[in-house]
């Protein structure tokens, strides 16, 4: 797998992935972080006390129920726009990009106050 972009199109979809990624931390909750955090340290091998930190902040899932909004437009989010034209990409050129959170960077430390 090439480390660089084979083209202007393949680093303009990676250069608004990291966008994107970046825009959802900044304007996440503290509770979403939380999470993100939790679940990035038991991707990374966590240890059990990792495991006690993600069931403390991560709440157990509720049962789906779908919301019905009628007035809603249907448009796809900036994450799906993005996979579709990266797909479209693909498929037209061939060329594969591997959409991974920005660097695979570790998150940003808890605030500790």
């Amino acid at each position: 797998m090439p480390t660089d972009p084979p083209c202007e199109e393949c680093a303009a979809i990676l250069l608004e992935y990291e966008r994107a990624c970046l825009d959802f931390w900044a304007n996440a909750s503290e509770e979403t972080r939380e999470g993100c955090r939790a679940i990035g340290q038991l991707v990374a091998g966590g240890t059990e006390a990792d495991l006690a930190r993600a069931r403390e902040v991560l709440p157990p899932f509720k049962p789906f129920e779908p919301y019905v909004n009628p007035y809603a437009r249907m448009s796809p989010s900036r994450m799906a726009g993005l996979s579709i034209r990266k797909f479209q990409h693909e498929a037209k050129t061939g060329h594969y990009q591997s959409l991974r959170p920005p660097g695979l960077r570790p998150l940003p430390p808890s605030d500790p106050s």
